[in-house]
C-alpha cells in the first residue's frame, strides 16, 4: 500500500504536469484520494472545510472534472501510469 507521502508525490510528479494543479491541491488530493472526507482533509491539512471546497473547486475547473467521484477516479488512473 502506497502512504501518503509516496502518494503526494507520485501525484505531483503525474497530475500536475498534465493539469497544471498548485502544489496544495495535489496535497488535497494525495489525502482525498485515500478515501478521506472534505471534513477530514480539512482537518488532516489544518484549514476549514470552506478552504478544501474552495481548493476542489480550482481542482475541478483545472481538470475539466465536475465531482468528487470523478477527481477520485482521475488519481486513481494517474497511479496506474506509474
Amino acid at each position: 500500500m502506497i502512504n501518503s507521502l509516496q502518494l503526494g508525490q507520485i501525484l505531483t510528479d503525474n497530475i500536475r504536469l498534465k493539469s497544471n494543479l498548485s502544489k496544495r491541491e495535489i496535497e488535497v488530493l494525495s489525502v482525498l484520494c485515500q478515501g478521506f472526507t472534505l471534513k477530514i482533509v480539512a482537518k488532516k491539512l489544518g484549514v476549514s472545510v470552506r478552504t478544501i471546497n474552495h481548493h476542489m473547486d480550482h481542482i475541478k475547473a483545472k481538470t475539466n472534472l465536475y465531482c468528487k467521484d470523478d477527481i477520485i477516479d482521475f488519481c486513481n488512473k494517474s497511479l496506474k501510469l506509474i
